[in-house]
């Protein structure tokens, strides 16, 4: 899919006419590290370091764009986290993906946003009460 390509952002324009089983939206979970510890969250901590490599994403990305996906969105842990997230962000938007990241926004500072300027279509930042938050070092 080419720039000119991409699809809209428009919730009618993404699923009318498109056949309910077919794949929309691909999930990747990049990793498992975290830099905060939520009491409730489901992140399994302890599996950290057994993260895919950055070229079996892309063979999953793109698997996945073939398949007639319109949507990928990364999350984690925190996907910031991940050391090559920029460079499969950059992926997927080449591919006519559209891009997302689901993020604590704790990583994020002005470098970053310049680094994903351009190939993120949204960015999702969870709120966290801090109440719940164990440890901000995490890990």
């Amino acid at each position: 899919m080419y720039e000119s390509e991409r699809p809209s952002l428009n919730y009618d324009d993404l699923f009318s006419g498109r056949d309910p089983l077919d794949i929309t939206l691909v999930e990747c979970m990049l990793t498992y590290t975290c830099n905060i510890r939520c009491v409730y969250c489901f992140n399994p901590h302890h599996r950290r370091g057994n993260e895919l490599a950055v070229s079996e994403w892309k063979t999953a990305i793109r698997s996945a764009a073939d398949l007639g996906a319109v949507a990928t969105i990364f999350n984690g842990g925190e996907p910031l986290a991940y050391p090559g997230h920029v460079e499969l962000i950059r992926y997927a938007h080449d591919l006519g993906l559209i891009t997302g990241i689901s993020s604590n926004g704790l990583m994020l500072d002005p470098n970053k946003v310049d680094e994903l300027a351009g190939n993120l279509d949204v960015l999702q930042i969870s709120l966290h009460p801090w109440r719940y938050i164990d440890d901000l070092a995490g890990g």
